[in-house]
């Protein structure tokens, strides 16, 4: 009946004609971060998703966690409502957790944390979102097994711009946000600065769920353009949070009744709070980024970028946490010719860790690369573009990784075949936790196979498709016992999948997009790293947006299909845990180019369900301390002045 209804859906919109509302709606934007140089969407041989700042606002996203759940193929877990009071997020693409997460080409995240996905300091300062799904190891790393994630921010414009915007919500929401940035003269800069706090929320059967958070967040940009395609940029970020999290699961309180839930009859749910606080954990963190991105056109052929930074990431949560920094240097140069566009480059950097973090020891590990690509055009609409890394890692050792792209494109047909591997080091917690380390991990390996191909029946028609294999070994697993567990080296994992898209804009009112993906990845028993079970085998995305003159309202639907969990307990989660659809609203309002207010519904049919696994079923008495589930329906309201 589902596949009946989502087909009879695509069908629809490939019969119903429309005309290309450009200035509202692009289903080509621009994207850097395929082959590092700036590109048509379209054009880029491999699997990308984007979305734009127009996108952003119209789906009123108040974090970059919000952004990528959306993404098409993207499994992202995250404790709690927002992902903020725990370090143990996940996200997945293609089968594969290790993603870099990246600023205008400036790495933010290390040890594979994708929680500085959700410390971001404000999507107004966003000009666009790209995720590379699949191996970028080539250009981006060689523990770029799963993708990148890489956010492009605005760099100002003529005169000076400012916003003021205010939100609030459910469970004590409130958000307080300026922006402005602006040029003259060649100088632009951009300032943001802004709160936030969030109480208890409640799940759907009306379950306290400890959250407590405090945020206060900086960020600015100081620059120079000297031309269209060359400027200067210094920028630092700042964001310090104060939560509190339960210890010992979602709920609040220190009992867990076995007779919570009763699937059969909602009726008969015990609406138990227990005690409050007492095993609750206060958490803090204080991060800073600084970076000096300098891009300069230096003639018609080549182009030079320096990315020079430093992060600083520190946080307590209950008593252990990590107290790290980063610091590093990337050059690059770009040469465009008749029938090549050569990437060549170093990546250097350098983690100090501290030994009054409770996962780490007084560490210092380097990581120096080189990585070299060209796509090459052998022929009209012909193209063959090989890649070389070499990474030496001074606790991991050295390894070259290769790829190799294959594509053909007319301008109406894009097609591609790929291959690219991948050198993954063991997170830092991994090989020097006093507690769960070991010291003689070795890295994973491994590689990826993708095909696909977009076909743009119309102006206003966008076809997709593509097939993956991500192979890993000496996959990294966390054995339990004997207790309290180490890390170890698994054999192997697989995991094989698909994704087909269709993007239409029915009439200058009217969009919607649709994909659907697959992801098969063959169960490793008993052990928890094991992604079969975490990640969904199937996973629909539907994206309706309407605009109606003062009006944009968007309708977001996530449809998961057959996700159980933890192997060993598959068969005691309920159907309702393994397949269902979350759906949100957002409604904006614009009456002015001064004035703008949104209405938003998140979990519009106010589905019971968890975002982060280790069983998917609250029953199972060894999963209760660890049970997140996400907020029931919830709403938020906000209002933005500009000045």
């Amino acid at each position: 009946m589902k596949k009946t209804v989502l087909a009879s859906f695509c069908a629809a919109l490939l019969v119903n004609g429309g005309v290309m509302a450009a200035s509202t709606y692009q289903l080509d934007p621009v994207v850097v971060t395929a082959n590092r140089v700036e590109q048509k969407a379209f054009d880029a041989q491999a699997d990308v998703a984007v979305v734009t700042a127009k996108e952003i606002k119209a789906r009123q996203y108040t974090n970059l966690g919000d952004v990528l759940k959306d993404i098409p193929g993207m499994t992202v877990q995250h404790y709690g409502s927002t992902g903020e009071n725990y370090s143990s997020n996940r996200m997945y693409t293609h089968g594969v957790g290790a993603i870099v997460i990246m600023v205008d080409g400036m790495r933010i995240n290390r040890e594979g944390d994708v929680s500085a996905a959700y410390e971001f300091p404000h999507m107004d300062t966003i000009e666009r979102v790209e995720v590379l799904k699949g191996p970028g190891s080539t250009l981006y790393g060689a523990d770029a097994a799963g993708g990148v994630i890489n956010v492009i921010t605005k760099k100002g414009t003529h005169g000076v711009h400012s916003s003021l915007e205010v939100i609030s919500g459910s469970f004590g929401k409130r958000e307080m946000t300026f922006n402005s940035r602006g040029a003259l003269g060649g100088f632009f800069y951009r300032l943001s600065a802004g709160n936030s706090k969030i109480g208890n929320y409640t799940d759907s059967y009306s379950h306290y769920v400890r959250q407590e958070t405090s945020v206060k967040k900086y960020d600015v940009t100081l620059g120079h353009k000297f031309d269209k395609d060359s400027f200067v940029a210094l920028n630092y970020n700042r964001y310090m949070s104060d939560y509190i999290r339960p210890s010992n699961g979602g709920y609040i309180g220190t009992t867990y009744p076995k007779d919570i839930y009763d699937w059969k009859d909602k009726t008969k749910i015990n609406h138990h709070k227990g005690d409050l606080v007492s095993k609750d954990k206060h958490g803090i963190k204080d991060n800073e980024r600084f970076s000096l991105n300098w891009n300069q056109k230096l003639d018609d052929h080549f182009k030079n970028q320096l990315v020079i930074f430093q992060n600083k990431r520190f946080f307590n949560d209950g008593g252990w946490g990590k107290d790290y920094t980063t610091s590093g240097v990337t050059e690059q140069l770009t040469y465009r010719g008749n029938n090549h566009i050569v990437v060549a480059g170093i990546d250097y950097s350098k983690d100090s860790g501290d030994k009054a973090a409770k996962w780490s020891k007084d560490i210092e590990v380097t990581n120096k690369a080189f990585f070299l690509q060209d796509e090459f055009t052998f022929a009209p609409d012909w193209t063959i573009t090989p890649g070389v890394r070499y990474t030496n890692n001074s606790k991991g050792g050295s390894k070259t990784t290769k790829d190799l792209v294959f594509g053909y494109n007319n301008g109406t047909a894009n097609a591609y075949v790929s291959y690219r591997e991948f050198f993954v080091l063991p997170q830092q917690f991994q090989w020097f936790s006093p507690d769960y380390g070991n010291p003689n991990l070795k890295p994973t390996t491994g590689y990826g196979l993708e095909a696909g191909v977009r076909y743009r029946m119309q102006d206003d028609l966008l076809l997709s498709a593509t097939v993956f294999r991500t192979k890993l070994e000496n996959l990294i697993v966390y054995k339990s016992t004997p207790k309290p567990g180490t890390y170890e080296n698994k054999s192997q994992e697989t995991a094989d999948g698909a994704t087909l898209g269709i993007e239409k804009v029915l009439n200058d009112k009217f969009r919607a997009k649709v994909y659907y993906t697959y992801t098969h990845i063959p169960a490793l028993s008993g052990q928890n790293e094991n992604r079969d079970g975490y990640i969904p085998k199937g996973q629909v995305n539907v994206d309706l947006d309407y605009i109606n003159g003062k009006f944009q309202s968007v309708f977001i639907a996530r449809g998961i299909f057959n996700r159980p969990g933890t192997k060993a307990n598959e068969n005691k989660v309920p159907d309702s845990m393994k397949t269902f659809w979350v759906a949100d609203l957002a409604v904006t309002y614009t009456p002015s180019d001064s004035v703008s207010a949104f209405f938003k519904v998140n979990n519009i049919f106010d589905k019971f369900y968890t975002d982060m696994l280790y069983n998917a079923n609250p029953n199972v008495e060894e999963n209760m301390e660890n049970w997140y589930p996400a907020p029931g329906r919830n709403f938020q309201f906000g209002m933005e002045f500009k000045f």
